[in-house]
């Protein structure tokens, strides 16, 4: 089958005194840009990486004011923690929090953010200022965007 070129530039079809109308080639790509702009329009979502955050591994030693160590053992998907300070051990659940994460139940709430942590019962801070005893690693999450 043979078909007529496309021109640049071809005569007015159905336009009104003086008007010109837009060629093929420039109804095509109008069309073929339009489509492109759709399927980005469609597209769920994009991942951004955003700000560092710290990598919380299972397992924390801290080392707090006093001399005290605070021991922090999460569970798979951080659901929960139990915390250890001396010979007392919490089993927390995971509370939302402005903190990295929080475990909290009634008076008695664990805050761990970044590298720091602090623990406190029945209105007492049992775990002041504590460190993890060994560098947490860093990394950058990543943020959904959309187009």
């Amino acid at each position: 089958m043979i078909s007529a070129p496309l021109t640049l530039d071809p005569e007015p079809i159905d336009a009104g005194a003086g008007e010109r109308a837009a060629s093929p080639f420039v109804r095509a790509t109008v069309m073929a840009w339009l489509a492109v702009l759709g399927l980005a329009a469609c597209q769920t979502e994009r991942l951004s990486p955003g700000l560092e955050t710290t990598i919380l591994p299972a397992t924390i030693e801290y080392g707090c004011d006093e001399g005290r160590k605070l021991r922090v053992e999460r569970a798979a998907e951080a659901v929960s923690a139990r915390v250890t300070v001396g010979t007392r051990s919490w089993t927390l659940p995971r509370a939302d929090s402005a903190a990295q994460e929080k475990y909290a139940e009634g008076a008695t709430a664990l805050y761990l953010d970044g590298d720091a942590a602090l623990f406190e019962s029945d209105g007492r801070v049992l775990a002041a200022n504590c460190r993890s005893a060994t560098p947490l690693p860093r990394a950058p999450t990543l943020r959904p965007y959309r187009f």
